[in-house]
């Protein structure tokens, strides 16, 4: 988690989110900070071995952030059955599509 988010909130008013995450106990300290709401995110983890999917790390983090802050998953959505995925497991909101080539 980038901290210096964290850090620029206490100056700021404005509604800001922590850069990408994926771990449960990320969340619990955007919690802890007010963060109004984290960003779900593998950081492109489907080109590494050791990196969980989008929609496992969102079922990680999912029950430590319900109903506190908001939840937005990047990555991971291709198509309407993900979207579906990640609102069962408890997504607000997300970003899909690719970038064209």
């Amino acid at each position: 988690m980038q901290f210096s988010i964290l850090k620029n909130r206490a100056i700021s008013r404005q509604i800001l989110e922590p850069a990408k995450m994926y771990t449960a106990e990320d969340v619990a300290l955007a919690i802890q900070h007010s963060v109004a709401g984290v960003l779900i995110s593998n950081h492109g983890g489907r080109r590494l071995d050791g990196v969980p999917t989008t929609l496992n790390a969102l079922r990680e983090c999912a029950p430590v952030a319900k109903a506190k802050i908001k939840i937005a998953v990047d990555g991971g959505i291709r198509c309407r059955t993900n979207t579906f995925k990640a609102i069962a497991l408890s997504a607000d909101f997300g970003f899909s599509g690719r970038i064209p080539s």
